[in-house]
């Protein structure tokens, strides 16, 4: 286990298959509640990200969720 600032790492990294629709409406909770106030931003730096044309295999963010079936799902609903 590494510890960096008040977030605590492990070293295992557990995927979990998740539906859609059971994971979907959790997604669009956690945007409203925090992002919104961002969504200009956000949107931005998907585009920029999006116009390197890179392929993305998986998206691991810092806490939460690891993308790895069809990750470009989970941006494109965050252009929406």
């Amino acid at each position: 286990m590494m510890l960096l600032g008040s977030i605590t790492l492990l070293n295992i990294c557990l995927t979990i298959s998740l539906t859609r629709g059971n994971f979907f409406n959790e997604c669009i909770k956690y945007y409203a509640n925090i992002l919104t106030p961002f969504s200009p931003l956000v949107v931005k730096k998907i585009r920029e990200v999006l116009s390197f044309n890179l392929l993305i295999d998986v998206i691991c963010t810092n806490h939460g969720v690891i993308w790895q079936k069809k990750p470009e799902k989970i941006v494109e609903d965050h252009l929406k």
